[in-house]
C-alpha cells in the first residue's frame, strides 16, 4: 500500500516537473522573441532619432536662410526708399531747372 502510495506520488511529482518544463520552454520562447521585439524596436527609435536629427539640421539651415533672406530684404527695402528719395530730388531739380528755363 505504501508503495503504491509512494508510485502515485512519484507518478504526480514527474507530471507536475513535465508541466514546470514545458512553462519554462514557453517563457523561454516569449522571452526570445521579448528580446526580438525589442531589438526591432531599438532599431526603429535609433532610426527616428536619425530622422529627427536630419529633420532639426534642415530646419536650422531654413531659420538660417529665413535670416539671410529678411536682412536682405531689409537692404533691398532701404536702397528703395534711397532710390525713390533721389527720385524726389531728382524731380525737384528738374523742377528747378524747368523753372528757369522758363525765365530764360
Amino acid at each position: 500500500e505504501q508503495l503504491a502510495r509512494l508510485a502515485k506520488e512519484a507518478e504526480i511529482s514527474g507530471q507536475s516537473a513535465g508541466a514546470a518544463e514545458a512553462t519554462l520552454a514557453r517563457l523561454a520562447q516569449e522571452s526570445k522573441a521579448n528580446l526580438e521585439r525589442a531589438g526591432v524596436a531599438e532599431a526603429t527609435l535609433a532610426r527616428l532619432a536619425d530622422e529627427s536629427l536630419r529633420t532639426l539640421a534642415s530646419l536650422a539651415r531654413l531659420a538660417q536662410e529665413a535670416d539671410t533672406n529678411g536682412q536682405r530684404a531689409g537692404a533691398a527695402e532701404e536702397q528703395l526708399a534711397r532710390l525713390a528719395e533721389e527720385a524726389e530730388i531728382s524731380g525737384q531739380r528738374a523742377g528747378a531747372a524747368e523753372e528757369q528755363l522758363a525765365r530764360l
